[in-house]
Formats: structure tokens, sequence, C-alpha cells
């Protein structure tokens, strides 16, 4: 893919208006994950911005032979685990507040949205089912789940894959739409993130003044694969467990 050759082309010249290509391209992507993950815009932010600044850190690690967009996703997830657990060591003050009343709409539209989760996995072909609740119910990694399945962690990963798909394509559009965060990534944080990821690197900082956000939305067009899968199953998992 473009994108992959041209960050290869980065981490071999250093050249920044390369990169702004690469953040162009794989922002809106990651945005659209990082949206179903976080809880608010500025985690949201946080998350994507951090995922670039680490992948151009470790940009050597990077496999050519493999896609540059998984790699990626795999450094926004490493963001995500990391906000959260600071989360959990910082006090929330909501806890010390007295709790309220719950609307009775708001609770009977939990347990709908939950009745229909459930309903859409149990109606997963197998092997899919199976790893799937092992997965999102039982919190297993795919390294667990094929020791007890006695499988190889790859073929877990790939049921999960499909599984996941077959799980997207069965729940309601109004159940994947159930995002806390907008999935279509605002001007203004898409500006903010390209102006601190660019700055990162020698002479990025003019090329970031230089760009403008309809980059992003091109980049946004050209790609060819849309990550909702991954998005759509951190929704359900998120409102089964609620």
């Amino acid at each position: 893919p473009r994108t992959d050759r041209l960050f290869d082309r980065f981490r071999r010249t250093g050249d920044p208006r390369v990169l702004a290509k690469v953040v162009d391209a794989t922002a809106p992507e990651l945005w659209r994950v990082a949206a179903h993950l976080c809880r608010d815009r500025h985690a949201a932010e946080d998350a994507v911005q951090g995922a670039f600044l680490s992948a151009i850190e470790a940009r050597a690690d990077w496999d050519a032979a493999r896609p540059l967009l998984p790699w990626l996703l795999g450094h926004l997830a490493n963001r995500v685990r990391e906000q959260h657990r600071v989360s959990r060591r910082v006090p929330d003050p909501a806890r010390f507040e007295l709790p309220t009343v719950a609307d009775p709409a708001d609770v009977a539209a939990v347990r709908e949205v939950s009745a229909l989760c459930r309903d859409a996995l149990q109606r997963l072909d197998e092997p899919y089912r199976t790893t799937l609740e092992r997965h999102l119910v039982g919190g297993l990694a795919p390294h667990e789940i094929a020791s007890e399945l006695g499988v190889p962690p790859g073929t877990v990963r790939m049921r999960r894959h499909r599984g996941l798909d077959q799980l997207r394509q069965k729940l309601p559009a109004s159940v994947l739409a159930g995002g806390a965060v907008a999935s279509q990534v605002p001007p203004a944080s898409l500006v903010a993130m390209r102006e601190v990821v660019l700055g990162a690197v020698p002479g990025g900082a003019a090329v970031a003044v230089a760009g403008h956000v309809g980059s992003f939305l091109i980049g946004a067009l050209v790609m060819n694969k849309v990550l909702l899968v991954a998005a759509s199953a951190v929704v359900v998992l998120s409102l089964w467990l609620a």
C-alpha cells in the first residue's frame, strides 16, 4: 500500500513532508477506533497523537513486510491501556457524590441493548461463538483461549476476527453507532494532532503550518479498509457489561 511505502521512506529519510502524508492518510482510521475506546474527545486526541509519537520513536522496529495500519493500531491500543491505568490510579470525584436514582427509561434502554448483544452472540456460528464468549465475556486473551481449546493462537485470532465481523452484521445499526465520541474526527482535533506529531521531527513544524484539514479528509477517502469491526467489538463489550 502507498501509505506503507511512504512510512518506509520517512524512516529512511526523516522527511517530515512524507510523514505528513502518512498522518493524513491514517489519522481518520485511528480516530474511529479511539472514538470507541476513549471516554471523551480529549482522551481520543491524546491516544491518537500518542500512537503517532510512539510509532515515530519505534519506526526502526516496524517490519515493512507487514501492513502499517495494524502496527499503528497496536501503538494506539497501548496508549489507551495506559490512559485506563492512570485513570484508575486517580480518584474520581464522582465516587464521593451521593448516588442518584437512575432514569427508568435509561435502565430499560441498557437492558434492551444488552439483550440484543447477547442474542447476536448466541446466533453466531461455531467455533466463532465459543471464541468470542471466552474473549468478550470471559476476558481471556488469544493465547489463553488457544491453550484452553488446544488450538494455535493464530487460529484463535482468525476466529475472533471473523466472529466479530459476523457479530457486527447481526447487530442493529443503532447499536454500532453508540460510541461515546463522534466517529468523524473534529477538524480542530485533526489540526492539533497534526501539529504536535509533525513538530516531533526536524523541520516538521513548518510542514504542519503549511498543511490544512482538507488533506485529512482526502486521506480518509483513499483508505481502502475501514476498521469498524474492532470499534464495534468495543461497543458491544461496553454495552454488554454495562
